[in-house]
């Protein structure tokens, strides 16, 4: 299934590292062509990126999803305290009728 192997490709490549560092190497180049190009390492808006593209280059819908993935129990409240630190992004496909 194409979708598969493009969703193991960057992870399982060995090519591609995970990276906080948001700076810009090349002004001239757009960033998602760099990442997968050149730089090779970002964090999740860079891989969430490219793996959306590259599915709906090949006729898959794509889209990218953003969000915050954890949190931490305030014992005292019983509530999740959620920040900037959580945030998260990646990518669901249409595979068939579902969205996964």
């Amino acid at each position: 299934m194409k979708a598969a192997r493009l969703v193991d490709y960057l992870p399982q490549s060995g090519e591609f590292g995970y990276s906080l560092n948001a700076s810009i190497q090349n002004p001239g180049i757009d960033t998602i062509q760099g990442f997968l190009f050149y730089r090779k390492t970002g964090h999740c808006e860079y891989f969430a990126s490219a793996l959306g593209l590259m599915l709906r280059a090949v006729e898959i819908p794509a889209r990218l999803v953003s969000g915050f993935k954890g949190g931490e129990l305030n014992r005292f409240s019983g509530g999740y305290e959620v920040e900037q630190r959580h945030a998260h992004a990646w990518v669901e496909a249409q595979i068939g009728p579902d969205w996964v």
